[in-house]
């Protein structure tokens, strides 16, 4: 039989290495970067989640194109506006000189459409542009008459 003297400084060094062997296993240690434990966890954590994951970069992607069709939408929508606001000066110019009596109101809508309709020719130089120059010339002018002789419908 073995008795607690006859153990050397040998093994109680052995057996303490071994012990802060296995600890070390369980236990990170800030300045070492390698932990065979947190390695092993995160390679079963990214192969049991493979599937996940692709359908993330799957959603990733789709919605990189909704993004993409969203700003191609918007500026679909502002062209369309500004060409309505065109349609709308026109129409409006044209009625001026049909003589057609027009309320303030609707000349206070006439000059919105007019401030749009600039506002998306400057930031757009390859828009057609000078469609209303004598229509926009038109409603000033009726503008000015009808505040000059309080003549509004």
């Amino acid at each position: 039989m073995y008795a607690i003297t006859d153990v050397t400084v040998g093994r109680y060094l052995g057996g303490a290495l071994g012990i802060i062997a296995v600890l070390s296993v369980f236990i990170e240690v800030i300045p070492v970067k390698i932990n065979p434990v947190s390695f092993i966890l995160n390679w079963i954590g990214r192969r049991t989640n493979k599937e996940l994951f692709d359908k993330i970069e799957e959603l990733k992607a789709r919605i990189d194109d909704i993004d993409d069709n969203q700003k191609t939408l918007e500026a679909d929508f502002a062209e369309r506006n500004a060409i309505n606001c065109r349609v709308r000066i026109l129409r409006f110019g044209d009625e001026l000189r049909r003589k057609i009596k027009h309320s303030q109101e609707s000349f206070d809508q006439a000059f919105d459409d007019i401030d749009v309709y600039e506002k998306y020719c400057a930031q757009h130089p390859e828009f057609k542009n000078n469609k209303t120059i004598s229509a926009k010339e038109r409603i000033k002018a009726a503008y000015d008459g009808c505040m000059e002789q309080d003549d509004f419908l």
